[in-house]
């Protein structure tokens, strides 16, 4: 169990917003494990500046999987949508003026140990290079896990 409650002024205080992003990293590097996969941390702008707004709190991108997880952290007085919603989007993965198209996994989550649980139960399926774009997709649509 996590004491989720120190994490509850990540938007206006940065050291918070720091440690919260270093939460992450940590469910992050447990799910991984002995896996192989390469990850590369994609938590600053272009620039080199954090975005601080909880979009994304954290991002990992997996080279080898051509495939990124994007974690949108919302303030738990947020009441106008659901505590936890999943999609997966394409993007643009930029490094070293290259560009490469990724699919990535979206989850807006607000931080309850539920959501947390079935957040890491989406990620370790994401990494799995046996589930397919479209099993993932069928997997979130029919709420399987949500």
């Amino acid at each position: 169990m996590h004491d989720l409650s120190k994490f509850d002024s990540f938007l206006i205080d940065h050291e918070v917003y720091d440690q919260n992003e270093l939460f992450w990293e940590g469910i992050i590097l447990e799910i991984v494990g002995d896996l192989p996969h390469k990850i590369q941390w994609m938590n600053t702008l272009q620039n080199g500046e954090k975005w601080r707004m909880g979009n994304p709190m954290f991002t990992a991108y997996f080279p080898t999987l051509q495939r990124a997880v994007r974690i949108i952290q919302k303030d738990k007085k947020d009441t106008k949508s659901p505590s936890l919603r999943a999609w997966i989007s394409d993007t643009v993965y930029i490094e070293n003026d290259e560009e490469t198209d990724i699919w990535e996994l979206v989850i807006g989550i607000v931080l309850t140990q539920e959501n947390i649980e079935a957040s890491k139960y989406l990620i370790r399926q994401w990494i799995d290079e046996n589930n397919s774009l479209a099993s993932m997709k069928e997997m979130i649509a029919s709420a399987k896990v949500l």
